[in-house]
Protein backbone atom coordinates (compact mmCIF):
# COMPACT_ATOMS: atom_id res chain seq x y z
CA UNK A 1 0.00 0.00 0.00
CA UNK A 2 3.05 2.51 0.67
CA UNK A 3 4.59 1.97 -2.63
CA UNK A 4 1.04 2.29 -4.13
CA UNK A 5 0.30 5.71 -2.19
CA UNK A 6 4.45 6.69 -2.89
CA UNK A 7 3.07 6.10 -7.09
CA UNK A 8 0.36 8.06 -6.69
CA UNK A 9 2.06 10.73 -5.11
CA UNK A 10 4.56 10.63 -8.02
CA UNK A 11 2.00 10.52 -10.72
CA UNK A 12 -0.06 13.68 -9.11
CA UNK A 13 3.60 15.60 -8.85
CA UNK A 14 5.05 14.41 -12.22
CA UNK A 15 1.99 13.87 -14.49
CA UNK A 16 2.06 17.58 -16.37
CA UNK A 17 5.98 17.85 -16.68
CA UNK A 18 5.95 14.20 -18.12
CA UNK A 19 2.74 15.06 -20.64
CA UNK A 20 4.41 18.09 -21.77
CA UNK A 21 7.76 17.02 -22.29
CA UNK A 22 6.20 13.68 -24.20
CA UNK A 23 3.69 16.05 -26.15
CA UNK A 24 6.73 18.25 -26.90
CA UNK A 25 8.92 15.37 -27.87
CA UNK A 26 5.96 13.75 -30.51
CA UNK A 27 5.92 16.89 -31.55
CA UNK A 28 9.51 17.30 -32.63
CA UNK A 29 9.70 13.90 -34.29
CA UNK A 30 6.43 15.10 -36.42
CA UNK A 31 7.96 18.03 -37.55
CA UNK A 32 11.15 16.87 -38.32
CA UNK A 33 9.58 13.47 -40.29
CA UNK A 34 7.21 16.83 -42.29
CA UNK A 35 10.15 18.79 -42.74
CA UNK A 36 12.46 15.73 -44.51
CA UNK A 37 9.38 15.35 -46.67
CA UNK A 38 9.34 18.65 -47.51
CA UNK A 39 12.78 18.99 -48.51
CA UNK A 40 12.79 15.82 -49.89
CA UNK A 41 9.74 16.78 -52.49
CA UNK A 42 11.39 20.73 -52.74
CA UNK A 43 14.48 18.73 -53.93
CA UNK A 44 12.08 16.32 -56.55
CA UNK A 45 10.99 19.25 -58.06
CA UNK A 46 13.83 20.98 -58.83
CA UNK A 47 15.87 17.96 -60.11
CA UNK A 48 12.41 17.45 -62.37
CA UNK A 49 12.71 21.98 -63.20
CA UNK A 50 16.07 21.48 -63.96
CA UNK A 51 15.93 18.18 -66.16
CA UNK A 52 12.91 19.98 -67.95
CA UNK A 53 15.37 22.69 -68.63
CA UNK A 54 17.72 20.47 -69.84
CA UNK A 55 15.70 19.55 -72.18
CA UNK A 56 13.95 22.19 -73.15
CA UNK A 57 17.06 24.07 -73.25
CA UNK A 58 15.67 26.91 -72.28
CA UNK A 59 18.27 29.85 -70.58
CA UNK A 60 15.09 31.37 -68.44
CA UNK A 61 14.69 28.48 -66.94
CA UNK A 62 18.09 27.07 -65.88
CA UNK A 63 19.16 31.04 -65.14
CA UNK A 64 16.03 30.66 -62.38
CA UNK A 65 17.39 27.31 -61.07
CA UNK A 66 20.84 29.36 -60.72
CA UNK A 67 18.46 30.90 -57.85
CA UNK A 68 17.34 27.91 -56.67
CA UNK A 69 17.26 26.91 -52.57
CA UNK A 70 18.86 23.47 -53.08
CA UNK A 71 22.32 23.99 -53.73
CA UNK A 72 23.05 20.93 -55.73
CA UNK A 73 20.05 21.47 -57.87
CA UNK A 74 21.60 25.19 -58.45
CA UNK A 75 25.37 24.04 -58.94
CA UNK A 76 24.18 21.95 -61.50
CA UNK A 77 22.26 24.44 -63.29
CA UNK A 78 25.53 26.67 -62.82
CA UNK A 79 27.53 24.40 -64.25
CA UNK A 80 25.39 23.82 -67.09
CA UNK A 81 25.13 27.36 -67.91
CA UNK A 82 28.94 27.38 -67.59
CA UNK A 83 29.25 24.55 -70.01
CA UNK A 84 26.24 25.13 -72.46
CA UNK A 85 24.57 28.54 -72.51
CA UNK A 86 27.41 30.83 -71.67
CA UNK A 87 27.81 32.73 -74.71
CA UNK A 88 31.42 34.96 -73.51
CA UNK A 89 34.70 33.77 -71.46
CA UNK A 90 33.76 36.35 -68.87
CA UNK A 91 30.12 34.34 -68.07
CA UNK A 92 31.60 31.01 -67.74
CA UNK A 93 34.34 32.34 -65.48
CA UNK A 94 31.49 33.80 -63.50
CA UNK A 95 29.27 30.60 -63.56
CA UNK A 96 32.57 28.29 -62.60
CA UNK A 97 33.59 30.77 -60.00
CA UNK A 98 30.36 30.55 -57.95
CA UNK A 99 30.34 27.28 -57.73
CA UNK A 100 33.93 27.16 -56.56
CA UNK A 101 33.06 29.62 -53.80
CA UNK A 102 29.88 28.15 -53.04
CA UNK A 103 30.57 26.98 -49.50
CA UNK A 104 27.81 24.26 -50.24
CA UNK A 105 28.48 23.15 -53.10
CA UNK A 106 29.75 19.57 -53.16
CA UNK A 107 33.83 19.31 -52.69
CA UNK A 108 34.01 17.30 -56.32
CA UNK A 109 32.19 19.71 -57.95
CA UNK A 110 34.02 23.25 -56.45
CA UNK A 111 37.34 20.98 -57.65
CA UNK A 112 36.14 20.64 -61.01
CA UNK A 113 34.95 24.13 -61.29
CA UNK A 114 38.56 25.24 -59.96
CA UNK A 115 40.14 22.70 -62.12
CA UNK A 116 38.39 24.14 -64.88
CA UNK A 117 39.00 27.84 -64.08
CA UNK A 118 42.84 26.90 -64.03
CA UNK A 119 42.75 24.78 -67.26
CA UNK A 120 41.39 27.36 -69.16
CA UNK A 121 43.84 30.49 -67.90
CA UNK A 122 46.69 27.97 -68.51
CA UNK A 123 49.01 30.50 -69.50
CA UNK A 124 48.38 32.81 -66.70
CA UNK A 125 50.09 32.72 -63.25
CA UNK A 126 46.71 31.95 -61.37
CA UNK A 127 46.21 29.28 -63.09
CA UNK A 128 49.49 27.65 -61.80
CA UNK A 129 48.76 28.80 -58.16
CA UNK A 130 44.46 27.24 -58.89
CA UNK A 131 46.34 23.68 -59.91
CA UNK A 132 48.90 24.03 -56.67
CA UNK A 133 45.51 24.21 -54.72
CA UNK A 134 44.21 21.36 -55.79
CA UNK A 135 47.06 19.49 -55.54
CA UNK A 136 47.76 20.72 -51.89
CA UNK A 137 44.16 20.03 -51.23
CA UNK A 138 44.93 16.24 -52.33
CA UNK A 139 41.36 15.58 -53.37
CA UNK A 140 40.31 13.11 -56.22
CA UNK A 141 41.61 15.92 -59.01
CA UNK A 142 44.98 16.40 -57.30
CA UNK A 143 46.70 14.49 -59.67
CA UNK A 144 45.22 15.38 -62.93
CA UNK A 145 45.64 18.66 -61.40
CA UNK A 146 49.46 18.04 -60.90
CA UNK A 147 49.45 16.65 -64.72
CA UNK A 148 48.61 19.92 -65.88
CA UNK A 149 51.22 21.57 -63.69
CA UNK A 150 53.60 19.53 -65.39
CA UNK A 151 52.11 20.11 -68.78
CA UNK A 152 52.14 23.79 -67.92
CA UNK A 153 55.89 23.78 -67.72
CA UNK A 154 56.94 21.89 -70.49
CA UNK A 155 54.93 24.94 -72.23
CA UNK A 156 57.49 27.06 -70.32
CA UNK A 157 60.45 25.03 -71.37
CA UNK A 158 60.53 24.53 -68.02
CA UNK A 159 62.05 20.71 -67.62
CA UNK A 160 62.83 20.48 -64.14
CA UNK A 161 59.75 21.95 -62.64
CA UNK A 162 57.60 19.71 -65.28
CA UNK A 163 59.46 16.46 -64.19
CA UNK A 164 58.87 17.36 -60.25
CA UNK A 165 54.74 17.92 -61.17
CA UNK A 166 55.38 14.64 -63.29
CA UNK A 167 56.83 12.99 -60.46
CA UNK A 168 54.39 14.40 -57.94
CA UNK A 169 51.33 13.30 -59.84
CA UNK A 170 52.86 9.58 -60.16
CA UNK A 171 52.68 9.76 -56.30
CA UNK A 172 48.92 11.30 -56.50
CA UNK A 173 47.66 8.65 -59.22
CA UNK A 174 45.47 6.36 -58.28
CA UNK A 175 44.43 4.31 -61.43
CA UNK A 176 46.67 2.27 -63.35
CA UNK A 177 45.77 4.44 -66.41
CA UNK A 178 46.31 7.67 -64.34
CA UNK A 179 49.93 5.88 -64.10
CA UNK A 180 50.51 5.10 -67.36
CA UNK A 181 49.51 8.55 -68.64
CA UNK A 182 51.79 10.65 -66.21
CA UNK A 183 54.71 7.82 -66.47
CA UNK A 184 54.34 7.76 -70.44
CA UNK A 185 54.49 12.01 -70.16
CA UNK A 186 57.52 11.50 -67.31
CA UNK A 187 59.90 9.31 -69.79
CA UNK A 188 59.22 11.41 -73.36
CA UNK A 189 60.37 14.08 -70.80
CA UNK A 190 63.87 12.49 -69.60
CA UNK A 191 64.07 11.01 -73.73
CA UNK A 192 63.69 14.77 -74.77
CA UNK A 193 66.31 15.99 -72.35
CA UNK A 194 68.37 13.15 -73.65
CA UNK A 195 68.50 14.07 -76.58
Amino acid sequence: ALHQERLAALWQAWRWPLLVGLSIALLVLVGRAFWHDYQARTYAQALLDYQKALQTTDQTALTALMASSDPTVRNLARWTVAQTTATTPEAVQAALTAIRDDWRAPQLLQDLAQLQLAVSTLASADSATALQDLVDDAGALAPLAAEFMGLQAENKADATAAQTAYAQALTLAVTPAQRERVQANLNRLQQQQGQ
